[in-house]
Formats: C-alpha cells, structure tokens, sequence
C-alpha cells in the first residue's frame, strides 16, 4: 500500500515538473519574442530585472537578461522552499531556470524577436505589449492553476501570507506591480511610453489569467 502510494506521489511530482517546464517555455516566449527587445517591463520581480538589464545595456555593460532574472527570483523561492512549501519551491525554481535559459537557447538558435524598432513603427510596440500579455498571461494561469503561484510576486505573497495570515494578498501583489510601474518612469529615461506599455501588458495578462482561471463564467 504505501509503495504504491509512493511511487504515485513521484508520479505527480514529474508531472507538476513537466507542467512547471511547459509553463516555462511558454512564458519564455513572451520575454524574448516581444518584451525584452521592446523597451517596457513586465510587473513585479520580472519587471525589476527587465528594468535592471534595460540601466546595465544603457550603460554599457552586456549581461543577459536570463541571468537576472535567476539572481532576482531564486533567493525568494529558496525561501519559499524552507518556509512555506518544499515542493512548490522546488516547482517555481525549476519554472523560472526554464523560462530564464530557454530565452538564450531562442538566441542561440538565431530565432528573431519582433521589435518595433527594427520594423519603423513606433506604435507596433503595442502590439509587442499585448503579445507579451497574452502570451505570458497564458503561462501565469497554468502555474496558477496548478500550483497557486507562477513567479517572484506570488511568491513573495505566499512569504508574507505564511507570516501574516490576515493580511490581503491582492493588495500586496497590486502595491509591487503598481511599484515597477513607478519605476520604469524613470528608468526609461522619465518617458512616458514605457509606462503606459507596461500598464497595458500587466492589464492583458491579468485579464487572460482571469479568463483562463474562470473559464467561460
């Protein structure tokens, strides 16, 4: 009895693995495709990365974007994993190194992310912002179905709701995101572009993970 239900707990947990990968690449997507040639940041953690890769390109040091979103996110589901949940950490941990180096692997490769730059559009960077939600909003819903908790925010969240039960978790998570929106001002050079880019890419990806978590309702 107990090997049997052993050996479909580890079943589960390759699963929750394969789902956390898929989501991963998914989300990955997004990022390199249409977010990060584009010069607007995602909300919470990612945007806090974005944001730091965009002032270190600006000033002239090369560092790949997939290695600060490791250093931002790591220490926070390393946390998450002793304090809150051993395996949803080790899930986010896995979900975030996929969604970081499958960005490079698209490089490496030779794929070509749409730019707004490249094409002589200004406005196409809308289009580059509502991709990024759609597609990155899609990959948020199947980790936050599965598991509650898709990246550094929730994770965050999941931290200060272990310690604080009573506190409202939404109001946290819409106080961090409403954070990079203030930042981005003005580490895009106090242009107001990038700010309203990154409200709209946080406004489509919220509303696909609410469609996709709601279903049809």
């Amino acid at each position: 009895m107990n090997t049997t239900i052993k050996k479909k707990d580890v079943f589960n947990f390759i699963f929750d693995l394969l789902i956390a990968v898929f989501a991963g690449i998914v989300v990955s997507v997004a990022y390199y495709f249409f977010q990060n040639s584009n010069g607007f940041a995602p909300g919470g953690v990612g945007g806090l990365a974005t944001m730091t890769y965009h002032y270190l390109q600006s000033s002239g040091i090369n560092l790949q974007w997939a290695y600060l979103m490791i250093a931002f996110n790591i220490p926070i589901f390393i946390l998450v994993t002793i304090f809150v949940n051993k395996k949803l950490g080790v899930i986010l941990i896995t979900y975030m190194l996929v969604q970081s180096f499958c960005t490079i692997i698209w490089e490496e490769i030779g794929f070509l992310p749409y730019s707004a730059k490249t094409n002589g559009q200004d406005f196409e960077v809308v289009f580059a912002c509502i991709a990024t939600g759609v597609v990155s909003g899609f990959g948020f819903s199947i980790m936050l179905r599965r598991f509650g908790a898709s990246g550094g925010t929730y994770a965050i969240s999941a931290l200060i709701k272990k310690a604080k039960p009573a506190l409202n978790i939404a109001y946290v998570s819409f106080l961090m995101d409403s954070s990079v929106v203030l930042i981005a001002f003005f580490v895009y050079g106090m242009q107001i572009t990038p700010v309203i880019c990154t409200l709209l890419n946080l406004f489509v990806a919220n509303v696909v993970v609410d469609y996709f978590l709601a279903g049809m309702r």
